[in-house]
């Protein structure tokens, strides 16, 4: 309501907003960028990863079986 009164805090408004969408999609764009990096992490070193929760891991390759088992071994609250 005082914007309507005060042009100068509209453009101050709207400047912050702006920032404020800005601040949101670099902080999504980098949340993204995480996670495909933590997926290809595990993706490299899935057979060690596996070795060390003492999962079996036939001719050192992990199928989507093996990797259900993983996720099941580390899933949060199991």
């Amino acid at each position: 309501m005082l914007a309507l009164l005060w042009w100068p805090l509209a453009a101050v408004a709207a400047v912050a907003a702006g920032t404020g969408v800005v601040a949101w999609r670099r902080a999504h764009t980098a949340a993204l960028s995480l996670a495909e990096i933590a997926e290809a992490v595990v993706d490299l070193r899935a057979t060690e990863l596996a070795t060390a929760l003492g999962i079996v891991t036939p001719h050192n390759r992990v199928t989507p079986g093996i990797g259900h088992e993983i996720t099941e071994r580390l899933r949060k609250g199991a």
